[in-house]
């Protein structure tokens, strides 16, 4: 997917009603839209909480250089949990968040990233996020599996380099952590902040970190 003219345009992808929705060995890369609200690579957004109708499924798909502003891979509003699995987000330009997955009508028990990459991206996310700019809510238990995290960093005045949880709203306080043989090298926050590759202020629920590799 992309555009003639990359700085005005519409997102790649736009779905608006609940539906059974598969992205597949895709490549998104090299467009900025800078008037978009959302992102420019995949936006899965309606207020219908129709559980039984959202299905979706982004595999061994790449994000490369994508502008916007919320969600600038992919913004999904979602009624249950995604698969999202062997993918790469690479080279963001700064900017706010890169993935940003909400869920609607109930919390979900798991949510789950198996084996994603992020790699030389940028992210300006104050309220938490990192340099990898991920923002998920309303679930349980947060698990990332395999994933790797190289080359990211936060450019804003907050904590981690690679991903920073500072839980601030009702839909994202009790959520619980597992990284699972995760790799993180070379993530970077601005001076006299914390956390190069994790930041992690957990209040309510346990934080597990199992057979990971900081470089």
């Amino acid at each position: 997917f992309s555009f003639t003219n990359p700085d005005d345009c519409s997102p790649a992808i736009r779905v608006n009603n609940r539906c059974t929705f598969k992205v597949i060995d895709s490549l998104f890369k090299d467009i900025h839209g800078k008037k978009l609200t959302y992102g420019s690579g995949i936006v899965y957004e309606t207020n219908n909480k129709d559980r039984l109708n959202c299905n979706v499924e982004i595999v061994n798909t790449t994000f490369d250089n994508l502008g916007g502003r919320n969600g600038r891979a992919a913004f999904l509003k979602l009624a249950k949990f995604a698969t999202i699995d062997n993918c790469t987000i690479k080279n963001m330009p700064d900017g706010g968040y890169i993935l940003t997955i909400v869920h609607e009508g109930q919390q979900q028990g798991q949510a789950r990233l198996n084996k994603v990459k992020f790699i030389d991206n940028m992210a300006n996310c104050k309220d938490g996020g990192g340099g990898s700019g991920l923002w998920l809510s309303q679930t349980e238990t947060y698990t990332l599996t395999e994933c790797e995290f190289i080359r990211n960093t936060n450019t804003g005045d907050s904590n981690g380099g690679a991903l920073g949880y500072t839980p601030g709203t009702s839909s994202n306080a009790k959520i619980s952590l597992e990284f699972d043989h995760c790799f993180f090298q070379d993530n970077k926050v601005k001076s006299s902040f914390n956390g190069g590759s994790l930041y992690i202020k957990a209040q309510y629920r346990p934080v597990i970190i199992k057979g990971c590799v900081f470089l």
